[in-house]
Protein backbone atom coordinates (compact mmCIF):
# COMPACT_ATOMS: atom_id res chain seq x y z
CA UNK A 1 0.00 0.00 0.00
CA UNK A 2 2.42 2.29 0.66
CA UNK A 3 4.29 1.59 -2.59
CA UNK A 4 1.35 2.79 -4.15
CA UNK A 5 0.79 5.97 -2.50
CA UNK A 6 4.46 6.58 -3.52
CA UNK A 7 4.03 6.13 -7.06
CA UNK A 8 0.63 8.27 -6.69
CA UNK A 9 2.78 10.82 -5.12
CA UNK A 10 5.84 10.89 -7.61
CA UNK A 11 3.37 10.88 -10.67
CA UNK A 12 1.34 13.94 -8.85
CA UNK A 13 1.90 16.32 -11.53
CA UNK A 14 1.08 14.00 -14.54
CA UNK A 15 -2.05 12.65 -12.95
CA UNK A 16 -3.08 16.20 -12.10
CA UNK A 17 -1.89 17.34 -15.85
CA UNK A 18 -3.93 14.07 -17.19
CA UNK A 19 -7.28 14.93 -14.74
CA UNK A 20 -7.35 18.80 -16.18
CA UNK A 21 -7.14 17.92 -19.07
CA UNK A 22 -10.02 15.38 -19.44
CA UNK A 23 -12.40 17.96 -17.26
CA UNK A 24 -11.28 20.80 -20.14
CA UNK A 25 -12.62 18.51 -22.75
CA UNK A 26 -15.27 17.44 -21.43
CA UNK A 27 -16.14 21.20 -21.08
CA UNK A 28 -15.60 22.20 -24.37
CA UNK A 29 -17.57 19.39 -25.97
CA UNK A 30 -20.66 20.01 -23.65
CA UNK A 31 -20.33 23.47 -24.74
CA UNK A 32 -19.52 23.51 -28.18
CA UNK A 33 -22.20 22.30 -30.56
CA UNK A 34 -19.16 22.16 -33.23
CA UNK A 35 -16.92 20.18 -31.38
CA UNK A 36 -19.59 17.97 -30.02
CA UNK A 37 -21.08 16.96 -33.11
CA UNK A 38 -17.74 16.10 -34.27
CA UNK A 39 -17.03 14.15 -31.41
CA UNK A 40 -20.07 12.24 -31.89
CA UNK A 41 -19.49 11.61 -36.21
CA UNK A 42 -15.94 10.89 -34.96
CA UNK A 43 -16.91 7.70 -32.64
CA UNK A 44 -19.78 6.83 -34.84
CA UNK A 45 -17.28 6.22 -37.48
CA UNK A 46 -15.30 4.72 -35.44
CA UNK A 47 -17.03 2.16 -33.96
CA UNK A 48 -19.12 1.37 -37.39
CA UNK A 49 -16.00 0.25 -38.73
CA UNK A 50 -15.02 -1.77 -35.71
CA UNK A 51 -18.33 -3.55 -36.01
CA UNK A 52 -17.67 -3.78 -40.14
CA UNK A 53 -14.42 -4.96 -39.52
CA UNK A 54 -16.08 -7.57 -37.04
CA UNK A 55 -18.49 -8.64 -39.09
CA UNK A 56 -15.83 -9.74 -42.09
CA UNK A 57 -14.24 -11.44 -39.74
CA UNK A 58 -17.16 -13.73 -38.29
CA UNK A 59 -18.28 -13.95 -42.32
CA UNK A 60 -14.79 -15.38 -42.88
CA UNK A 61 -14.15 -17.70 -40.06
CA UNK A 62 -17.70 -18.97 -41.38
CA UNK A 63 -17.14 -19.27 -44.95
CA UNK A 64 -15.13 -22.70 -44.71
CA UNK A 65 -18.50 -24.37 -43.22
CA UNK A 66 -20.64 -22.43 -45.67
CA UNK A 67 -18.61 -24.01 -48.15
CA UNK A 68 -18.64 -27.50 -46.74
CA UNK A 69 -22.28 -27.09 -46.90
CA UNK A 70 -22.62 -26.13 -50.81
CA UNK A 71 -20.52 -28.94 -51.06
CA UNK A 72 -22.88 -31.32 -49.31
CA UNK A 73 -25.71 -29.65 -51.31
CA UNK A 74 -23.63 -29.99 -54.29
CA UNK A 75 -23.55 -33.68 -53.94
CA UNK A 76 -26.86 -34.59 -53.43
CA UNK A 77 -27.65 -33.01 -56.21
CA UNK A 78 -25.65 -34.90 -57.94
CA UNK A 79 -27.35 -37.78 -56.93
CA UNK A 80 -30.76 -36.75 -57.87
CA UNK A 81 -29.81 -35.97 -61.40
CA UNK A 82 -27.88 -39.19 -61.66
CA UNK A 83 -31.48 -40.66 -60.73
CA UNK A 84 -32.94 -39.32 -63.20
CA UNK A 85 -30.72 -40.04 -66.00
CA UNK A 86 -30.93 -43.47 -64.82
CA UNK A 87 -34.80 -43.19 -65.09
CA UNK A 88 -34.53 -41.20 -68.55
CA UNK A 89 -31.49 -42.99 -70.09
CA UNK A 90 -31.62 -46.65 -68.49
CA UNK A 91 -29.69 -48.13 -71.80
CA UNK A 92 -26.84 -45.99 -71.17
CA UNK A 93 -26.54 -45.73 -67.22
CA UNK A 94 -25.19 -48.87 -65.99
CA UNK A 95 -24.89 -47.97 -62.05
CA UNK A 96 -26.18 -45.80 -59.50
CA UNK A 97 -23.71 -43.57 -57.76
CA UNK A 98 -23.67 -41.32 -55.16
CA UNK A 99 -21.53 -38.50 -54.61
CA UNK A 100 -19.03 -38.44 -51.27
CA UNK A 101 -17.84 -33.82 -51.43
CA UNK A 102 -14.09 -34.40 -49.69
CA UNK A 103 -11.26 -31.69 -49.74
CA UNK A 104 -7.98 -31.30 -50.86
CA UNK A 105 -5.30 -31.39 -47.90
CA UNK A 106 -2.31 -32.15 -50.48
CA UNK A 107 -1.59 -31.93 -54.18
CA UNK A 108 1.23 -32.00 -56.65
CA UNK A 109 1.41 -31.46 -60.03
CA UNK A 110 5.43 -30.91 -60.62
CA UNK A 111 6.02 -34.41 -60.37
CA UNK A 112 6.89 -37.56 -62.49
CA UNK A 113 3.79 -38.99 -60.25
CA UNK A 114 1.29 -36.88 -59.03
CA UNK A 115 -1.26 -37.38 -56.23
CA UNK A 116 -4.03 -36.07 -54.01
CA UNK A 117 -4.77 -36.30 -50.35
CA UNK A 118 -8.26 -35.75 -49.33
CA UNK A 119 -9.30 -35.58 -45.72
CA UNK A 120 -11.93 -38.12 -46.37
CA UNK A 121 -11.26 -41.89 -45.76
CA UNK A 122 -13.28 -45.74 -45.31
CA UNK A 123 -15.01 -44.55 -42.28
CA UNK A 124 -16.73 -42.01 -44.83
CA UNK A 125 -17.07 -45.32 -47.08
CA UNK A 126 -14.31 -44.55 -49.88
CA UNK A 127 -12.83 -47.68 -51.33
CA UNK A 128 -9.75 -48.15 -53.94
CA UNK A 129 -10.51 -47.40 -57.34
CA UNK A 130 -13.24 -45.04 -56.62
CA UNK A 131 -13.63 -42.12 -59.64
CA UNK A 132 -12.53 -38.60 -58.07
CA UNK A 133 -14.28 -35.42 -59.98
CA UNK A 134 -14.75 -31.98 -59.51
CA UNK A 135 -17.59 -29.54 -60.74
CA UNK A 136 -16.33 -29.02 -64.10
CA UNK A 137 -13.75 -32.14 -65.03
CA UNK A 138 -12.37 -35.53 -63.72
CA UNK A 139 -10.03 -35.47 -61.36
CA UNK A 140 -8.07 -38.92 -60.34
CA UNK A 141 -8.90 -42.20 -58.76
CA UNK A 142 -8.46 -43.25 -55.19
CA UNK A 143 -5.50 -45.59 -55.02
CA UNK A 144 -5.54 -46.38 -51.29
CA UNK A 145 -7.33 -45.11 -48.18
CA UNK A 146 -7.21 -44.98 -44.49
CA UNK A 147 -9.61 -44.33 -42.23
CA UNK A 148 -9.59 -40.81 -42.20
CA UNK A 149 -7.43 -39.77 -45.58
CA UNK A 150 -7.02 -41.04 -49.03
CA UNK A 151 -4.44 -41.11 -51.76
CA UNK A 152 -5.79 -40.54 -55.13
CA UNK A 153 -4.01 -41.12 -58.60
CA UNK A 154 -4.00 -37.60 -59.98
CA UNK A 155 -4.90 -37.34 -63.83
CA UNK A 156 -1.08 -35.51 -63.94
CA UNK A 157 0.18 -39.39 -63.12
CA UNK A 158 1.17 -41.63 -66.19
CA UNK A 159 -0.12 -44.58 -63.87
CA UNK A 160 -3.57 -43.29 -64.05
CA UNK A 161 -4.93 -44.59 -67.42
CA UNK A 162 -8.63 -44.14 -68.31
CA UNK A 163 -11.31 -44.04 -71.53
CA UNK A 164 -12.74 -41.30 -73.06
CA UNK A 165 -14.96 -40.30 -75.91
CA UNK A 166 -15.32 -37.76 -78.25
CA UNK A 167 -18.07 -35.44 -78.61
CA UNK A 168 -19.05 -33.11 -81.19
CA UNK A 169 -19.32 -29.53 -80.52
CA UNK A 170 -22.77 -28.45 -79.82
CA UNK A 171 -23.22 -32.45 -81.20
CA UNK A 172 -24.14 -35.64 -79.27
CA UNK A 173 -21.47 -38.22 -78.58
CA UNK A 174 -19.40 -39.80 -81.63
CA UNK A 175 -19.87 -43.65 -80.14
CA UNK A 176 -18.04 -46.77 -80.66
CA UNK A 177 -15.48 -45.36 -83.14
CA UNK A 178 -14.66 -42.42 -80.59
CA UNK A 179 -13.36 -44.25 -77.67
CA UNK A 180 -9.46 -43.74 -76.97
CA UNK A 181 -7.29 -43.61 -73.63
CA UNK A 182 -6.30 -40.74 -71.86
CA UNK A 183 -2.93 -40.41 -70.35
CA UNK A 184 -0.63 -37.78 -69.23
CA UNK A 185 3.06 -38.11 -70.99
CA UNK A 186 4.75 -37.12 -67.59
CA UNK A 187 5.71 -33.36 -69.09
CA UNK A 188 5.73 -30.07 -67.17
CA UNK A 189 2.26 -29.27 -68.51
CA UNK A 190 -0.33 -29.51 -65.49
CA UNK A 191 -3.07 -28.37 -67.98
CA UNK A 192 -3.00 -31.06 -70.84
CA UNK A 193 -2.97 -34.57 -71.21
CA UNK A 194 -3.25 -36.83 -74.41
CA UNK A 195 -5.88 -38.70 -75.95
CA UNK A 196 -4.31 -41.92 -77.75
CA UNK A 197 -5.36 -44.47 -80.21
CA UNK A 198 -8.36 -43.45 -81.61
CA UNK A 199 -9.06 -45.02 -84.80
CA UNK A 200 -7.69 -42.88 -87.92
CA UNK A 201 -10.95 -43.03 -89.42
CA UNK A 202 -12.49 -41.52 -86.82
CA UNK A 203 -13.03 -37.41 -87.22
CA UNK A 204 -11.83 -35.15 -84.68
CA UNK A 205 -11.35 -31.48 -84.77
CA UNK A 206 -10.03 -28.58 -82.30
CA UNK A 207 -12.41 -27.65 -79.40
CA UNK A 208 -14.13 -31.00 -79.68
CA UNK A 209 -15.12 -32.20 -76.14
CA UNK A 210 -13.71 -35.09 -74.65
CA UNK A 211 -15.86 -37.25 -71.87
CA UNK A 212 -16.24 -40.22 -70.18
CA UNK A 213 -17.63 -43.37 -70.97
CA UNK A 214 -19.21 -44.53 -67.73
CA UNK A 215 -19.76 -48.03 -68.43
CA UNK A 216 -17.21 -49.08 -65.65
CA UNK A 217 -19.14 -47.16 -63.36
CA UNK A 218 -15.94 -45.28 -61.99
CA UNK A 219 -17.00 -41.90 -63.12
CA UNK A 220 -20.48 -40.28 -64.50
CA UNK A 221 -21.73 -41.07 -68.00
CA UNK A 222 -20.40 -38.45 -70.26
CA UNK A 223 -18.96 -36.45 -67.79
CA UNK A 224 -16.36 -33.78 -69.11
CA UNK A 225 -12.52 -34.35 -69.04
CA UNK A 226 -11.55 -31.87 -71.25
CA UNK A 227 -11.40 -29.92 -74.87
CA UNK A 228 -9.26 -30.92 -77.90
CA UNK A 229 -6.66 -28.35 -77.89
CA UNK A 230 -4.38 -29.34 -80.63
CA UNK A 231 -3.64 -32.16 -83.25
CA UNK A 232 -0.69 -33.03 -84.61
CA UNK A 233 -0.26 -35.19 -87.67
CA UNK A 234 2.25 -37.79 -87.50
CA UNK A 235 4.00 -40.85 -88.90
CA UNK A 236 1.28 -42.59 -91.14
CA UNK A 237 -1.86 -42.11 -89.92
CA UNK A 238 -1.83 -41.16 -86.61
CA UNK A 239 -2.57 -38.44 -85.02
CA UNK A 240 -1.29 -37.17 -81.47
CA UNK A 241 -4.22 -35.33 -79.73
CA UNK A 242 -3.59 -33.06 -76.97
CA UNK A 243 -6.36 -32.55 -74.76
CA UNK A 244 -6.85 -29.07 -72.32
CA UNK A 245 -7.98 -30.60 -68.88
CA UNK A 246 -11.58 -28.67 -67.51
CA UNK A 247 -10.29 -28.99 -63.79
CA UNK A 248 -8.15 -26.76 -62.79
CA UNK A 249 -5.38 -29.27 -61.32
CA UNK A 250 -2.98 -26.39 -59.86
CA UNK A 251 -5.32 -24.74 -57.71
CA UNK A 252 -8.31 -27.32 -57.05
CA UNK A 253 -9.59 -27.72 -53.44
CA UNK A 254 -12.83 -29.05 -53.22
CA UNK A 255 -13.74 -32.46 -55.25
CA UNK A 256 -15.91 -35.28 -55.21
CA UNK A 257 -15.63 -39.11 -54.98
CA UNK A 258 -18.23 -41.30 -57.33
CA UNK A 259 -19.67 -44.10 -54.99
CA UNK A 260 -20.54 -46.42 -57.34
CA UNK A 261 -23.15 -48.50 -55.60
CA UNK A 262 -23.80 -51.38 -57.59
CA UNK A 263 -20.10 -51.87 -58.99
CA UNK A 264 -18.79 -54.89 -56.88
CA UNK A 265 -22.29 -56.57 -58.15
CA UNK A 266 -21.00 -55.78 -62.28
CA UNK A 267 -17.32 -56.58 -61.36
CA UNK A 268 -18.09 -60.28 -59.62
CA UNK A 269 -20.76 -60.60 -63.15
CA UNK A 270 -17.85 -60.01 -65.52
CA UNK A 271 -15.04 -61.80 -63.63
CA UNK A 272 -18.08 -64.62 -63.80
CA UNK A 273 -18.20 -64.44 -67.05
CA UNK A 274 -21.75 -64.13 -66.95
CA UNK A 275 -23.62 -62.34 -69.83
CA UNK A 276 -26.65 -60.65 -68.72
CA UNK A 277 -29.21 -60.24 -71.56
CA UNK A 278 -31.85 -57.11 -71.33
CA UNK A 279 -35.25 -57.81 -71.53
Amino acid sequence: MKLLFRILHRSRVILIFILLQLVSLALMFSHNDYQSAGLFVGSNQFFGSMYQFSARMKNFISLETQNEKLQSENARLREEINQLNMKRFDSESVVRQDYIPAKVVSNSVGQSHNYLILNKGSKDGIRPRMGVIADNGVVGKVKSCSENFSVVFSVLNPRFIFSGIVQRTGQDTIKNQGLATISWKNTLDAKTVEFINLRSDVPIREKDTIVTVGLDGVFPNKYPIGTVKRIHKTQGDQRKIEIELNADMETISHVYVVDALQKNELDSLKKANIIVEKK
